[in-house]
């Protein structure tokens, strides 16, 4: 009697299931690692942007700063500190990313890139929550908490989230090698709080100022938010998603490339 056997092995899996399997169990371990109650993060993820939006707000109203006519204050820092806090903590998270999993790159199944992605994606959705909750407390006493264009807010939050995944990647391989170089991206990010127009209106900066802020990719991210929020709102001249959206896609290619063809020297760095 002729036995037949099944030429496809029930137990081996596709190359997609695996990295699926792999993302699941890092996003847990994520999970666990940061939402531990000894760490108490989420009252640090509530307090974080609501100390900044404190901060400014005093600043605005001690020094009787005049603002965009139509256009409430304090949604205004809110939008844009979440979007500034979020994309910090994408880069940051996703440049120590390999350092942080040193322990589990010894599984084949387990590449550097997973570890910084599966960050970023734990980054933006804790965000994400703290968003909700903001919104809907602005909500609930009084201020505008729905986007005039929700869509344009959507995608602008998004693609800063990308340009700060692929950011993370370059960083995480410079830095397996250039140490040093994080205090200067810590410094530099905290340039870029007060230089992405995530709190100032750039549409008021003088010219000469302006031309240089609006280089950034993360400015018109910012003034697309705003305008998204706010009719009253006037965009800074040139603001384009479409040019964060070049800057992200770039700076993510350059991040898988290096990803790629470093892997290895990551591994045995």
């Amino acid at each position: 009697m002729t036995t037949i056997t099944n030429p496809i092995d029930p137990t081996k899996r596709s190359a997609l299931n695996v990295t699926w399997s792999v993302w699941r169990a890092l996003f847990l371990r994520e999970s666990s690692a940061n939402l531990s109650e000894g760490r108490v993060p989420w009252f640090w993820i509530i307090f974080e942007p609501l100390s900044h939006v404190l901060v400014w707000l005093l600043i605005h109203t001690y020094l009787n700063i005049r603002f965009v006519p139509g256009v409430d204050v304090v949604t205004f820092f809110i939008s844009g500190l979440l979007g500034i806090i979020m994309f910090r903590e994408v880069v940051m998270n996703g440049m120590n990313a390999v350092s942080a999993y040193a322990g589990l790159l010894s599984y084949r199944q387990i590449k550097p890139v997973d570890c910084v992605i599966i960050r970023a994606v734990f980054r933006g959705f804790v965000i994400m929550m703290a968003s909700i909750i903001f919104f809907t407390v602005a909500a609930s006493i009084g201020r505008q908490a729905v986007p005039n264009e929700p869509l344009t807010v959507l995608i602008a939050y998004f693609l800063i989230w990308v340009l700060g995944l692929g950011l993370g990647m370059i960083l995480s391989v410079i830095v397996r090698f250039m140490p040093k170089i994080q205090s200067i991206v810590t410094v530099t990010l905290r340039v870029m709080y007060f230089t992405s127009g995530a709190i100032i209106p750039i549409t008021y900066i003088p010219n000469p100022i302006k031309e240089y802020m609006m280089m950034n990719p993360l400015a018109h991210g910012f003034e697309s938010i705003h305008g998204g929020f706010f009719s009253a709102y006037p965009p800074a001249q040139g603001t384009s998603l479409m040019y964060l959206a070049s800057g992200a896609v770039v700076t993510l290619f350059i991040g898988l490339f290096l990803q790629y063809h470093m892997s290895h020297r990551l591994l045995s760095k």
